[in-house]
């Protein structure tokens, strides 16, 4: 199963990320895994047009000078932070640690 990671429903407001309750998902992964699912992990930080400007979080509109999905700094370092934050949680899912996580696809453009 494909498993989208909106940025923008983790980390709402920049360094205040949620994973619990309904943002749990490495329960969500763990309870695919013991429906016999394997996942292919989305973190983004753009993950579709489905969801408000690609999963990416609203407040990355206050620095005037960032252009999004580009090589700005000021936007590598706030997608470097997000992934630093988002994929250690994913290591002990991944299916060489005995998790069902598959491959991982990440998006930076």
């Amino acid at each position: 199963m494909g498993l989208y990671v909106p940025w923008n429903f983790h980390e709402p407001q920049p360094g205040q990320y949620q994973f619990s309750g309904e943002h749990d998902v490495e329960y969500f992964i763990k309870l695919a895994q013991e429906l016999g699912l394997l996942v292919i992990l989305r973190p983004g930080p753009y993950i579709c047009a489905e969801w408000d400007m690609g999963g990416l979080p609203a407040w990355l509109l206050l620095k005037e000078s960032i252009i999004l999905r580009s090589s700005d700094p000021g936007y590598l370092a706030a997608v470097d932070k997000w992934l630093g934050v988002l994929l250690p949680k994913m290591k002990p899912l991944l299916y060489q640690n005995g998790g069902p996580i598959i491959t991982v696809q990440v998006y930076v453009e």
